[in-house]
């Protein structure tokens, strides 16, 4: 996904993410719910303990598996990259608009082509406000598919989302955790390893541990301007040739670890020489829950599930507010720093 994306935006994109942002239906969690009372109202002497064994095994892969689960890619055009194109296109804000659907196609073709992906849509803006209002308050979203199904039959009924309507009724930012509407989130950063991972090496942080409880997460690929990239590649092809012959003249074996590094750093330059963009990406997960349940702990949960992934979790302390509208709301957000763009 990282090549796809630095490809896709090293014309004319400044970032891109791809943020998952999988909520359990209601139904769902009412019908487990009420499987699980009648299980527990059972008696247990009613059933051999391999029955039970089974049961409760097949209550937990069913719990696992009965999740929603939304994909959004987002793509971030600088005014700086796309003022000359859209000049050639007419200028204002048509032109800009045609140089965005223009990047929109190629980068469609890629998700259907490279990543298989069956049907890409992009959204309008109406559909943007209602995943940014169901991102903010997630029991909304019941009432509105009721409002969508009575459309059918009756056209006044209205479906949209204002945007005035699309953000929190309140909010208020804590040290350990975001608080918005009925709802408290806790946000942590991946940091993922040098050698790079696969995005399905992430599922395991997407799995709620109770129904009731949204899991979501955003993998942002931010392009480095190229003088600051032919800076950091130049800097490390040096440093690594300097490394390579201090061992050489003091004749000290070279370690796999350092011939790996050399070879890394000759072929990273090669890349940046053929037209290649540099990215330095990384990842920010969130959980959800409502205010009546201890999101300290499903905090601790979100991070066990980032540890069990094989990654190490930083939580955002004093910057919940951020994390939790990068990894949410698909409005291409990130916590990229000034001085990297």
């Amino acid at each position: 996904m990282a090549t796809g994306c630095s490809t896709a935006s090293s014309a004319t994109a400044a970032s891109a993410d791809v943020s998952p942002s999988p909520t359990p239906p209601d139904e769902l969690s009412r019908g487990r719910t009420a499987l699980a009372n009648s299980a527990a109202r059972r008696p247990r002497g009613a059933a051999g303990e391999l029955a039970r064994r089974m049961n409760d095994e097949l209550a937990t892969a069913l719990t696992r598996a009965a999740v929603r689960t939304e994909a959004f890619v987002t793509f971030v055009v600088p005014e700086a990259r796309i003022a000359k194109q859209a000049r050639e296109f007419g200028g204002g804000l048509e032109g800009r608009t045609r140089v965005l659907y223009a990047l929109a196609d190629e980068i469609a073709a890629m998700l259907r082509g490279g990543m298989g992906m069956t049907d890409v849509t992009w959204l309008t803006s109406p559909q943007l406000a209602l995943a940014v209002r169901t991102g903010f308050a997630p029991a909304d979203r019941a009432g509105i598919i009721d409002a969508l199904a009575a459309h059918q039959t009756d056209p006044t009924v209205c479906t949209d989302v204002p945007w005035a309507m699309a953000g929190p009724s309140g909010a208020d930012t804590t040290m350990r955790h975001y608080s918005h509407d009925a709802w408290n989130s806790i946000s942590s950063t991946i940091k993922l390893p040098d050698r790079g991972a696969c995005l399905g090496a992430l599922a395991p942080v997407l799995t709620p541990s109770e129904p009731g409880e949204r899991r979501s997460y955003t993998v942002v690929f931010p392009i480095l301007p190229f003088s600051r990239a032919d800076r950091q590649t130049a800097s490390g092809e040096w440093a690594a040739d300097m490394g390579e012959g201090l061992r050489g003249r003091l004749q000290i074996r070279q370690r796999s670890r350092d011939r790996d590094n050399v070879t890394r750093a000759h072929r990273l330059d090669a890349k940046l020489a053929s037209g290649h963009a540099l990215t330095r990406p990384y990842a920010v997960a969130c959980v959800t829950v409502a205010k009546t349940m201890r999101v300290a702990e499903f905090g601790r949960r979100l991070d066990a599930s980032v540890r069990r992934a094989g990654f190490a979790p930083l939580r955002l302390d004093l910057a919940q507010d951020a994390g939790f509208a990068a990894a949410t709301l698909p409005l291409g957000l990130g916590l990229t720093r000034k001085a990297d763009e």
